[in-house]
């Protein structure tokens, strides 16, 4: 399953995530996001990552990857 990810740096929460069906969805939050601020405060962008296909696949590589800690 392809999904999307959106990498945004936030300076009171840090790195914040957000996943979406497609890239554009992707892009368009990352925009409204970036548009919130003055100035990149770090990296930043969209990434398309394949994740493991069916319901509980998915949700154990979320669970496993996709964390604030090891984003």
């Amino acid at each position: 399953m392809k999904v999307y990810r959106t990498r945004f740096q936030d300076k009171d929460a840090g790195t914040v995530l957000s996943w979406h069906a497609s890239k554009r969805e992707a892009q368009d939050a990352l925009r409204e996001l970036q548009a919130e601020r003055d100035m990149p405060q770090g990296v930043e962008d969209v990434q398309l990552v394949n994740s493991p296909a069916g319901r509980a696949g998915l949700l154990r590589w979320l669970t496993n990857n996709c964390n604030r800690d090891n984003g």
